[in-house]
Order: structure tokens, then sequence, then C-alpha cells
């Protein structure tokens, strides 16, 4: 195979899967074994998952396991999951190696957060060779550089493979800014090679000709996520989403515009309905952009809406907000941030959700009589979350009388607040009538201060752990020529 492991063999294979494995134990009868050489082997198993699976673990944790003594080593070889996540930090060796460990376990790939900044064209064709023999096994890519030359040169070659990710259910495409110059040239794989996809995130790089008639969208799009675009014309928006109607989940943050053509209105060949849309998050958008979607992309079943205006502060949502919530008063759940809407406008938007469970504000400069409606039992009857995070000028006296007129409340979210504005009797009277409540200053008082300095001065430099000597895994040929 023109990735085998050839030179690279383990010295102390693996055993084969099944009773062999659970039949090793730690040398439990050494005078004072360590806690850890006490663990049941299942537990081990759960330890070491939890320790390699994720992208906010080191993607070497499986490779560090193995070499730890034979024990660790037999049970980290046959978790054949923890192998399955290959980063482009790791030397190709040892990319193959971990290829060859996972068995046929879904492959997690990234590719590009180290590399493709300045690889060579060989770097990136060997990278485009081992997603082609291994597309049927890859579950979830990430694509990421900040060089659109190199991004452009992987599309190029893997699309020479004509491959087909079939067991594909997740597909991150990012551009980084810088250069985008050229940007219109930026290649995009072709949708039908992805014929299961559930989730893309397309990040820095829409081309209005990316997805079109003849190659759209796959229609198992479930979630659609597209972030940091200088322009997205509405028309080619809505072509996209005409292939998608089974979308679940549309995310779109930091986009700069969403124009029309000239002349364009909101006639049925340039209007879609999502009938299956239960979340809808706009993020970085201007509140006319937000007019100008909801206009075009009609969402009868949603329940859940996200509206940030961080980039637009001034707007505030005043436009949007009160139309859309009319308009949808089935939604379940509403976050906003960075709204500046006035206290009557508030009082309209909350009556106009009689179903609303969750009620997440942020940076919003309330006070305690822009959200006086909360006070009255029959607003938002069935709440049961209320978070009020970075609410400068809110009370805890007010948050205790919306929770006695909420008697469903469950959980109560203050981040962010001013201490001045926390009552300890009006907290007292809160805990007694929700199940979680969670509170966080922007400073710490004085006498928290000592105590934070003393805990961070806890000792980390004991040790119980065995050790079995000198022990070589049999990677060594590997650490040595590539670590």
């Amino acid at each position: 195979e023109p990735y085998s492991t050839a030179g690279l063999s383990d010295s102390s294979p693996a055993p084969a899967p099944g009773p062999q494995l659970l039949s090793i134990t730690a040398n439990s009868s050494a005078p004072n074994p360590s806690p850890i050489s006490l663990l049941p082997l299942e537990l081990l198993q759960e330890v070491f998952r939890i320790a390699c699976i994720g992208r906010t673990t080191s993607p070497l944790t499986p490779f560090h396991l193995s070499q730890v003594n034979p024990y660790f080593r037999s049970v980290a070889l046959e978790l054949k999951p923890i192998w399955t996540r290959i980063d482009d930090i790791l030397p190709i060796p040892l990319a193959n190696l971990y290829l060859v460990r996972s068995g046929d376990a879904p492959l997690d790939i990234r590719v590009g957060a180290w590399h493709l900044r300045s690889s060579s064209r060989e770097f990136i064709h060997t990278w485009s060779d081992i997603l082609a023999q291994y597309c049927g096994r890859i579950q979830s890519l990430e694509v990421e550089t900040s060089e659109i030359a190199m991004l452009r040169e992987w599309a190029s070659s893997l699309d020479e493979h004509t491959c087909k990710f079939a067991r594909l259910r997740k597909f991150e495409y990012i551009l980084h800014k810088g250069s985008r110059k050229g940007e219109d040239t930026v290649m995009c794989p072709v949708w039908i090679a992805f014929p299961d996809l559930w989730d893309v995130w397309i990040q820095g790089c829409w081309i209005n000709g990316w997805v079109s008639k003849t190659d759209p969208f796959p229609p198992t799009l479930k979630r659609l996520k597209i972030t940091d675009i200088s322009e997205l014309r509405i028309e080619k928006l809505v072509e996209a989403l005409q292939a998608i109607p089974g979308l679940v989940t549309l995310i779109l943050d930091d986009i700069q515009e969403l124009p029309a053509s000239a002349g364009l209105l909101p006639e049925s060949s340039y209007m879609v309905t999502l009938e299956n849309l239960k979340e809808l998050e706009l993020s970085r958008i201007s509140e006319t952009e937000m007019v100008t979607l909801v206009a075009h992309v009609q969402t009868p079943t949603l329940s859940s809406l996200s509206a940030s205006f961080a980039r637009h502060p001034n707007t505030g949502g005043s436009k949007f907000l009160p139309d859309f919530t009319k308009a949808h008063p089935t939604i379940s759940s509403l976050e906003v941030a960075y709204s500046t809407i006035p206290g009557a406008l508030w009082s309209s938007i909350l009556e106009q959700l009689p179903y609303l469970t969750n009620l997440h504000v942020f940076a919003c400069q309330l006070t305690d009589e822009d959200l006086e409606a909360l006070t009255l039992w029959h607003i938002l009857p069935q709440l049961t979350r209320l978070n009020l995070d970075n609410e400068l000028q809110l009370s805890t006296s007010f948050v205790e009388q919306v929770v006695r007129t909420h008697p469903d409340l469950v959980s109560v979210s203050l981040r962010g607040w001013d201490p001045s504005n926390i009552s300890s009797q009006s907290l007292e009277s809160i805990k007694q009538r929700v199940r979680h409540i969670y509170v966080e200053t922007l400073r710490n008082a004085p006498e928290d201060v000592g105590q934070s300095e003393a805990d961070s001065e806890s000792d980390h430099s004991c040790s119980d752990s065995e050790s079995d000597g000198e022990w070589l895994s049999g990677d060594e040929a590997v650490v040595r020529g590539n670590c």
C-alpha cells in the first residue's frame, strides 16, 4: 500500500481483540500499587476515550498513552476510536500509523491548520492522496488555511481523484482573514461527492457560483453555517437553500452585505420556505440585512431565534424583532445580544411569545423598567430558563419579582453583573424558588482575592505512579525520525 508503515511496526503488537485483552491485568501484587493500576479495565478505557476524543485535546495523546508501559499500550492499541483523529500536525509516518491503528473506525481529519499556510505542493498532494485513499471512512473533515492559493491547490488536487465521501457527516471549509485577492478563483469541492452530509460550515470564501442548480447542496443537509463573508447575494443564498428543504439549523455570522439585484422583489422565484427549520442564528449582521433575509426566507415552524447586533448597536433590533416575533408566536427560545430596543417594544415582543421557555439577554443595557412586563404572571407563562448576562443596570430585587410571578422557572443565570445591584436577601429568596442559580460579578469582593491566590498554590509535584524501568514501546523509529 502507498502508505504502509514498513519499518515502523510495533515491536509489542496489540493483542487480538476480545477476551485476550480482558485477561490482561495490572501488576496489583507489586508492593504499594498505584491507584490507577487498580482501575477496572472498562474505567481505564473510558479515561482514554475522554482524553483522546475531541478537538480540545492534543492529537498526540493516543501516541503518548501507548508509550507509558506495556499495560497502557495494550489498552491503547485495542481502542480503535482513540486513533481516529488525524491532524496535519502529525508527521506523515505518524499519521499513517494512526490510520492503521484506527482499524475501520470513522475518521476525524483536520488539514491546513498548521501546514497549508506555507507547505510545499508535495506536502499538499501527499495529504490529498491520504484523503483520497481513506475518503470512504472520513466522518468529519476540516480544511483550514489563510492562503487562497493553498486552498485552491488542495481542492484541485482532491478533485483529480474524483472521491466520494460516503460517510462524511460534518465538513468545515475555512479561509481565515488575510489575502483575499483572487477569491473568485477559489475552488469548492463538488457537492455530489458528499451524498450524506449533515453539517457544513463555510467561512471566509463563499462564492456566488459555488452552489447552483447543477451542483446543489446535498439534500441530507441539516445544519448550515456561513461566516465571515464580505458579500452574499440574497438570490444566490435562496437558490442554495431551495436544495435543502430539510434544513434544521441556519447560522449566518459576520455577513457584511446581503444585497439583492437591482429591482429584485420577494417574488416566488427568489423565495424559499424552510418547513423544517427550527433554529435561526443571526450574528453581526445589520438590521436592514436581517429584514431583507426574512423577506426571502420563510420559516413557519421556527422554535429558536438568536440575534446579535454587535456590529450595528445603533440599529438595535427595533425594526426586526417586533415584526419577526409577531410572525413567529410559537418560538420557545429567544436570545438577543447588543440590542438597544426601548422598554415599550420589549413589552410588545414578550407579549407575542406565549410559548417561550428560554429567554437569554446579553449586554442590551436594560433597566428594571424596560423588562417590567416580566413581573406580570400572564407574560411568558411557560418560562423555565432566564439568562440576564452583562446587564449592569438590572437588580436582583427585580429578578426576585420575576421569579415570584413565574413558578415554573428552573434556572436563573446572572453573569457579568455590577455587585452593587446584588442583594443577598433577594438572592436567598430566589434560591428558595429555583433549582439552579448562577451569579457572577464583574469583580471579586476584596475578601475573595486572598482565597483565590491561596487556591492557585496547590501542590502538584507528588506522583504515585509505578515505573516499569527501561521499556521500549516499539515506536522509537517514528519518534526519532519525525517527532
